[in-house]
């Protein structure tokens, strides 16, 4: 036997209480994968946001026409769920969205309603625009 083997043999074997203990603690595998699903689908979101039209090839609302404010909306709404856009982005980028009528509108509601979801804007934007459009066609029948 060479001396290698022999020092091997002659040492005690290292034995403590919590060699014994199952961890808790998720196997590497387990770990791993659910951290590439995560990634890959961060990654995939990035992708999509690369890919988002830039800000002004998005729809602009002026607040003129009958229908103005339904394709607006549409519009962003298709964006949104075609390239994964988060409401705080599309909300943060409406100023510039905005013109004439709609803009001057959108900075009087934005001072009392500071941070607010794409949902409530796009109510905002229907109730408004529906009503003004409604009282405006009323206005002109008679």
């Amino acid at each position: 036997m060479d001396k290698i083997t022999e020092a091997n043999l002659n040492i005690p074997e290292l034995s403590t209480p919590f060699s014994h203990i199952r961890s808790p603690v998720k196997p590497k595998e387990e770990i791993t994968d659910s951290l590439t699903t995560y990634l890959s689908h961060q990654d995939n979101n990035q992708v999509l946001m690369k890919e988002a039209p830039q800000p002004k090839e998005w729809p602009m609302f002026t607040g003129k026409g009958e229908y103005d404010h339904i394709s607006f909306v549409k519009k962003i709404n298709m964006l949104q769920e075609d390239y994964s856009i988060p409401d705080e982005l599309i909300t943060t980028r409406l100023h510039s969205l905005f013109e004439k009528s709609a803009k001057r509108w959108s900075y009087g509601i934005r001072q009392t309603n500071v941070k607010n979801t794409w949902s409530w804007w796009k109510n905002e934007i229907i109730t408004k625009w529906e009503n003004d459009f409604l009282r405006y066609k009323i206005e002109n029948e008679f």
